[in-house]
């Protein structure tokens, strides 16, 4: 492989590795942004599986906004992996340093793939069959555009692949930017991309479209969601230039970005309504504010940070918990609620908790008839039986019925309630909705 000689590191064997990439000490403030983002990705897909129990408000809008912590995440790995790039390269000079992409392919392809094998194969409640073209598309990480219709958190992996795959050149084209002038046009240059083609995109589509359609075209597609990485990469190169804060403003700034983001989350539904703003400047926005926050973070690196043991095993856990936490999250939900007993009222559940399909789009299963009911549903956790569409009323005595994202529904008898649910003890037989014969 041909070297590339990288300015602002190490040219010969005798030279002195820079500062900045001998700073590779743990950094606990990393991984208090780190919680945040998988706890934000959590309170939003959380928050859908519970229905309209938090509908309007501060916090219910605090929750919905939750998303913005994938953003977040790719502020964080833009950072993370210009760093290691600088590191590597300060002392072999080379471009595509040595082991990369080993080390990106062990760290992300393993665990991507089991929990795809296991969603595909249906192991998961409410995880959708997957045919054979989503699948390989999903084992191509091309699911970014083809559509993550297996498990719909998925979709990032798609765009952080390609990240790794490209990440070694854009550090070489921000860093051989000699000047200030040149590094910032440069940066802006890169910066601009994304929201262009959003913007674009939208004005060709006419707007009025739903979130679903925006997560389709406007932000899931890899090209759509590169300002994170941009600033990423831009505030890892200042702080190997030697861009730094004082500890106290750090913190300040740290504390500050903090309280911004929880006001503006808070003060309405983003994706309520897909506007103007929304394609050509929220996304971008958003990046410039997570940006600011992991620069005052990497500045604080070597201080105290209480409660450190916390964030670093939350930061250690939230590949694996993104991975898995929404096909769970219906499990979790009939796991945690309380049993009733025969006869008695059962536990009562806004229909959206099941008829969301798992997807984040906050698309409702249609009824069978083609229009949408608002129902609520039954979720029998000591029912005498289930009714299964595809077998019939059958003895099986469910000790636990999970709440299952359907793809149609019916409403039973003259009661106005649906019952959805996938039954614990036989997922292979009950997969499918089903009428609860509970009273």
């Amino acid at each position: 492989m041909r070297s590339y000689v990288l300015r602002g590191g190490v040219h010969s064997a005798g030279a002195s590795v820079p500062a900045f990439a001998q700073q590779m000490r743990h950094n606990p403030w990393l991984d208090l942004l780190r919680t945040v983002a998988i706890f934000l990705v959590l309170l939003r897909h959380g928050s859908r599986s519970a229905g309209n129990a938090l509908s309007e408000g501060f916090v219910a809008n605090l929750f919905k906004n939750g998303w913005v912590g994938v953003d977040l995440f790719f502020v964080l790995s833009g950072y993370l992996i210009a760093t290691g790039l600088i590191r590597r390269s300060s002392v072999t000079g080379r471009m595509f340093p040595k082991g990369y992409f080993q080390d990106r392919i062990l760290r992300i392809v393993p665990a991507y793939y089991a929990v795809l094998i296991v969603c595909a194969v249906g192991v998961f409640p409410g995880t959708a069959e997957a045919s054979a073209q989503s699948l390989l598309a999903h084992l191509l990480f091309l699911q970014d555009y083809t559509g993550s219709n297996i498990n719909v958190v998925l979709w990032s992996l798609g765009v952080e692949e390609k990240f790794y795959i490209i990440a070694p050149v854009v550090v070489v084209l921000m860093r051989r930017q000699s000047s200030m002038a040149a590094f910032v046009a440069c940066c802006v240059a890169l910066l601009l991309f994304s929201p262009l083609c959003r913007g674009l995109t939208f004005e060709a589509i006419g707007g009025g479209i739903d979130y679903g359609r925006f997560f389709e075209d406007m932000r899931s597609p890899f090209h759509m969601s590169l300002e994170g990485f941009v600033i990423g990469i831009a505030v890892a190169i200042g702080r190997d230039r030697g861009l730094t804060l004082p500890k106290g403003w750090a913190l300040a700034g740290l504390s500050a970005g903090a309280l911004v983001l929880v006001m503006w989350l808070g003060s309405h539904d983003f994706m309520g309504a897909i506007t103007r703003v929304d394609a050509w400047l929220v996304p971008t926005v958003l990046a410039l504010l997570f940006g600011a926050m992991v620069f005052c973070a990497a500045c604080l690196g070597g201080c105290a940070l209480r409660c450190e043991p916390f964030f670093r095993v939350n930061a250690r856990l939230s590949y694996s918990l993104y991975l898995v936490h929404l096909p769970l999250l219906p499990l979790a939900y009939g796991l945690g609620a309380p049993p009733v007993s025969h006869g008695a009222s059962p536990l009562e559940i806004p229909c959206g908790a099941s008829l969301d399909r798992g997807d984040g789009l906050g698309r409702r299963a249609p009824h069978a008839s083609g229009g949408y009911r608002d129902h609520q549903f039954r979720v029998c956790h000591r029912g005498p039986a289930v009714r299964c569409q595809r077998h019939g009323l059958c003895d099986l005595q469910p000790a636990v019925c999970v709440p299952f994202a359907a793809q149609a529904f019916e409403c039973c008898g003259g009661m106005g309630l649906v019952a959805l649910a996938l039954c614990h003890a036989d997922i292979s037989s009950l997969a499918s909705c089903q009428r609860c014969t509970c009273p």
